[in-house]
C-alpha cells in the first residue's frame, strides 16, 4: 500500500503535539502497558508517531515517516477495513474514535493495539486525529490462556462426570463402556439436554438416594 507521504532523507519521527492538544490522561488500568501518542492528518495521511508507536510497529525510531497508510498496512487484513471505516468516519463527522485491533509489524510479530483518540476540528472539516496506541498484546495472551486453561479444566471436569455415570451404569446394569455411553447419549438426545448434565444428574441422583438401582431404573426406563 502506498503512503501518501513521500520519503525524504532520513529523519527523526517528529515527537506528538504539546500535551494541551492531546486527550484525556489514560486510566491507572494501562499505565504499565506500552502506550505512545500520535497525530494523524485525516485529509493529507501525513501522522506523527512517538518513539513508542514506531516500536510497536516493529521499526526503530527516524527509519520511517510515520502515515495513515503505513498504519493501515500494518493492520491485520481481516480488521483493516473495519479501522479504514473508523477513520474514514472520523474525517467525515468529527468526533471521537476508538478501536482494538490486530497488527502484524514490520518483523512479522502479531500484536494487539488499542487505539483512542479524537477529531479536531481545525477548520472547515474535522481533520486532525490526536490520540493513543497501547499495546494490550500481553495482557491478551494471558486472557486468552486463562480462557483456554478454563475450557480445559471444564472438559476434564465434564469428562470426569460422564466417566462416573458409565461406572454407575455399568455396575448396575452390567453394561460395557460402550453400552453405557450410548444409554447417556440417547438420554440426551431424547430430553435435549447436554451429555454433560445428564450424567450429572444421574450422578447426584445416585449419590442421594438410598437405592441408586431405582435411579438407574428411572433411568433406563427399565
Amino acid at each position: 500500500m502506498s503512503s501518501s507521504v513521500v520519503p525524504g532523507p532520513r529523519m527523526q519521527v517528529p515527537r506528538p503535539r504539546p500535551v494541551a492538544h492531546r486527550p484525556a490522561p489514560l486510566g491507572t488500568a494501562v499505565q504499565n502497558l506500552p502506550v505512545g501518542g500520535f497525530t494523524a492528518d485525516l485529509l493529507t495521511g501525513r501522522s506523527r508517531w512517538s518513539d513508542r508507536v514506531v516500536e510497536m510497529h516493529g521499526f526503530v525510531p527516524g527509519e520511517i515517516v510515520p502515515s495513515i497508510d503505513l498504519m493501515l498496512a500494518h493492520v491485520h487484513p481481516e480488521d483493516r477495513e473495519r479501522v479504514a471505516g473508523l477513520l474514514a468516519t472520523g474525517r467525515a463527522h468529527g468526533g471521537e474514535i476508538g478501536s482494538m485491533h490486530r497488527i502484524v509489524d514490520a518483523l512479522g510479530r502479531p500484536r494487539v493495539l488499542s487505539l483512542a483518540g479524537k477529531v479536531r476540528d481545525t477548520g472547515a472539516t474535522p481533520c486532525e486525529l490526536v490520540g493513543y496506541m497501547v499495546d494490550i498484546t500481553e495482557p491478551q495472551r494471558q486472557t486468552a490462556d486463562r480462557a483456554a486453561s478454563a475450557a480445559i479444566a471444564a472438559a476434564a471436569a465434564s469428562r470426569a462426570t460422564i466417566e462416573q455415570a458409565k461406572g454407575i451404569l455399568m455396575a448396575l446394569r452390567a453394561m460395557d463402556d460402550d453400552e453405557a455411553f450410548a444409554a447417556l447419549r440417547r438420554r440426551s438426545n431424547d430430553t435435549n439436554v447436554p451429555l454433560r448434565e445428564v450424567a450429572g444428574s444421574l450422578v447426584k441422583r445416585a449419590r442421594t438416594t438410598e437405592d441408586p438401582a431405582v435411579v438407574v431404573d428411572d433411568f433406563t426406563g427399565d
